[in-house]
């Protein structure tokens, strides 16, 4: 064989394993890209479903508390209208009551008082009533709002025994929301579907296809299985890859669809790129076989004629490099040498590299391991210095009890006992804050509210605890109307507020300011205090950062307060920017709400309750010192307190004594607060008595188990005298309203 052909071998024995092996790894990145995108989608699809399930759950929770309502108990439907009004979803929600014959009592897309002449299906409303159960519908055309609709129905049944059908009812475009805002390709199609089949939304030429039912095989694949994918054409002729899934609440399907020819673009390009270079590597090694080959054989020819003529003892007269054997064997060495010498070289240099990069990795992995758990132990020192301070306050009042000291050392040391305690509950909620905040299971309960009269109480309340002695306060603040939670606005703005001061020494300037700016309500929040440092700024409200880092903690907190600020306020739709020159210059806080417009009827505040008539109340408690402490409290104001010690004895005492009032503690053992409320609920003779649930838990769906149980109220540990007193006075005003 000759030495062309040895090298021809040679180039196709190279190019057979790389044509075979990046093939298979074309094959591999296909097959991966479908997966991520399939992976991409499910995603997708179950953030829509989930989205959709937490509407619908809000939606029902708006209607127990409209069934609830003492109005509707009442059948004041006009104030009921007023109620229900609130729970409309801007203009694509609404709510409808309907009684037992299946008539519109009340409409509010509709002025209270308007004729309405459309009727309920009597046989649907039959299997509404029959139903214990908050249930979803299927799509379907409204006859009043003369366009397509979904509905969440409640039946209620009245204590005289009048049965009605609560009904929220949602436009379709309501539930776009839950993919419109979302970071979807522009190229996919997203669309939801009720239990029939039926569209109820689309992400492409939506008003073309709601209400139309999907294609026979996407019906069929949604009925047979919760989740799944499936390859077909869409309405409008486009081949996709969709992925689908059903809301657990609902039972609705959410699918999204890439196209398959999106998919295939990348793996195609990878494909001509493979056979392309496939082919130039095959058209290269070729060449260079065939011109090496042609140099390789007038390379030994003219050795071998070398070799002919130093045997005859001449001289090459050719060059060196092709006439003397020795020079080409030494030359084709060298070659080869420098070749074998430039490829470990670059082999070298590019394992340095990558142990550099790896160096760096590792180093910098180190470094945020080692930021990590400073941050960690920065942030336990400061827990632990926090929690200590109150403790030991209240252990030295403890102490001061003990020693008996007089009246006034008593009185200084209950002083002291309350407002570490407050102190100690402030952290406490603010950890829970901000835990809820950064997993995304805060909420919200917002109303149309002037925040002129949010500044005004957060002013008031922080004067009221003399935290504002020391400084000068400026407030400046005109109407301006927001939908905020005024329980979580006011907590934004003491919190700005009290870092202000906290930040800035006595003597020092303080200055608050409201102003409609265009679509804006704009809060500002500026001091003369110590500033903030150029480096510090950018990330003032990262979590457990702060400015005071000093050893005695004078400024003490844990580095949360801005972090939760900034959620709050992004939860409202908000902004909320910082400003300062640097150190010594002090520091601006501006927020940004959406402005609205101010309601057009004036709600009155309730008036407060001056005065009250101690009664009995039945207290359930197992902490002997918890219990004691209430009992100690309640009856400091004049109320009878009867005491139970585990859940038996209070259904007991609460059958013999039939208190106005009972506080139960969820946490009890053996009968737990939930079983004792609902044997007094269904007693006949304790049935009317006012059921407070006493817990440490204050999450959502401990809210609505303590409703679902029987309980009045749900008041969270640590409770002050206050709250029990105030929760007293409201019960008795509530019991009072039903009456009449």
């Amino acid at each position: 064989m000759k030495v062309r052909s040895y090298l021809l071998s040679l180039a196709l024995i190279i190019l057979i394993p790389v044509v075979v092996f990046s093939g298979l790894a074309v094959a591999r990145l296909h097959d991966a890209f479908h997966r991520s995108s399939e992976e991409n989608q499910m995603e997708i699809a179950r953030s829509i479903a989930l989205a959709i399930d937490q509407e619908l759950t809000s939606a029902k929770s708006a209607l127990r508390v409209l069934a609830a309502s003492s109005f509707l108990e009442a059948e004041d439907f006009s104030a009921f209208y007023q109620h229900a009004k609130v729970a409309n979803i801007g203009e694509t929600g609404w709510v409808i009551l309907y009684d037992a014959k299946g008539d519109q009592v009340i409409n509010t897309r509709v002025p209270y008082g308007t004729p309405i002449s459309t009727a309920r299906d009597r046989r649907e409303l039959l299997r509404v009533l029959e139903t214990t159960e908050i249930t979803a519908s299927n799509l379907f055309f409204g006859q009043g709002a003369k366009q397509h609709v979904l509905t969440l129905e409640m039946p209620v049944i009245l204590p005289s025994g009048k049965k009605y059908v609560l009904s929220q009812v949602f436009l379709p475009e309501h539930f776009h929301l839950a993919f419109a805002a979302r970071q979807i390709s522009a190229d996919w199609l997203v669309g939801v579907f009720d239990r029939n089949g039926t569209i109820i939304g689309r992400s492409h030429r939506a008003e073309k296809y709601i209400g139309k039912p999907v294609i026979a095989s996407m019906k069929a694949a949604i009925s047979a299985q919760r989740e799944g994918t499936l390859h077909h054409h869409t309405s409008d002729g486009i081949e996709v890859f969709d992925v689908f899934t059903q809301s657990k609440v609902s039972g609705w399907t959410v699918a999204v669809g890439a196209p398959v020819a999106i998919i295939e673009k990348a793996t195609n390009h990878a494909l001509f790129l493979w056979i392309g270079g496939l082919i130039i590597a095959s058209v290269v090694g070729v060449g260079f076989a065939a011109h090496f080959s042609r140099r390789l054989v007038r390379a030994i020819t003219d050795s071998a004629e070398s070799a002919v003529m130093l045997g005859k003892g001449l001289r090459p007269t050719r060059s060196a490099m092709t006439r003397i054997m020795e020079v080409d064997r030494l030359n084709s060495a060298l070659n080869d040498t420098a070749a074998l010498l430039d490829e470990e070289r670059a082999s070298r240099t590019a394992a340095e590299a990558e142990r550099e990069h790896l160096l760096k990795s590792e180093k910098q992995a180190r470094l945020t391991a080692d930021e990590m758990n400073k941050a960690k132990d920065h942030f336990l020192a400061m827990l632990s210095h926090e929690l200590r301070n109150p403790i030991n306050a209240i252990t030295a009042g403890i102490s001061v009890f003990e020693l008996n000291l007089g009246r006034e050392a008593v009185a200084k040391a209950v002083k002291v006992m309350q407002r570490q305690g407050t102190h100690l509950q402030r952290i406490l909620d603010d950890l829970l804050d901000v835990s809820r905040a950064l997993t995304g299971r805060l909420s919200l309960k917002t109303q149309r509210f002037d925040l002129s009269r949010l500044v005004a109480n957060s002013v008031a309340s922080l004067q009221a605890a003399g935290r504002l002695s020391d400084h000068e306060l400026t407030v400046s603040t005109v109407h301006a109307w927001a939908d905020v939670d005024p329980v979580r606005a006011e907590q934004i703005l003491t919190n700005l507020l009290d870092n202000a001061v906290k930040y800035t020494p006595s003597g020092g300037q303080i200055q608050v300011s409201l102003q409609a700016i265009e679509q804006h309500a704009v809060l500002t929040v500026r001091d003369n205090g110590i500033g903030i440092s150029p480096e510090l700024l950018p990330k003032i409200f990262d979590v457990f950062v702060q400015a005071d880092s000093s050893l005695d903690r004078s400024r003490g907190g844990l580095g949360i307060g801005l972090s939760l600020v900034k959620g709050l306020v992004g939860m409202h739709g908000g902004t909320i920017e910082a400003e300062s020159n640097g150190l010594g210059s002090g520091s601006t806080f501006t927020l940004r709400f959406p402005l609205q417009e101010a309601p057009h009827d004036e709600v009155l505040e309730p008036e407060e309750t001056n005065g009250f008539k101690p009664g009995s109340v039945l207290l359930v408690e197992d902490n002997d010192d918890a219990r004691e402490l209430f009992a100690m409290m309640l009856e400091s104001s004049g109320y009878n307190v009867l005491q139970a010690d585990n859940g038996a004895t209070g259904v007991r005492i609460a059958a013999e004594e039939l208190p106005e009032i009972a506080f139960i503690d969820i946490g009890l053992p053996g009968m737990n607060g939930y079983q004792v409320a609902e044997q007094i609920r269904n007693s006949p003779i304790t049935k009317s008595i006012s059921l407070v649930a006493l817990s440490g838990y204050g999450t959502e769906n401990d809210l609505w188990q303590s409703a679902n149980s029987g309980f009045d109220r749900h008041l969270v540990k640590p409770v002050k005298l206050s709250d029990l007193v105030a929760t007293i006075v409201a019960l008795r005003d509530q019991s009072a309203a039903t009456k009449r």
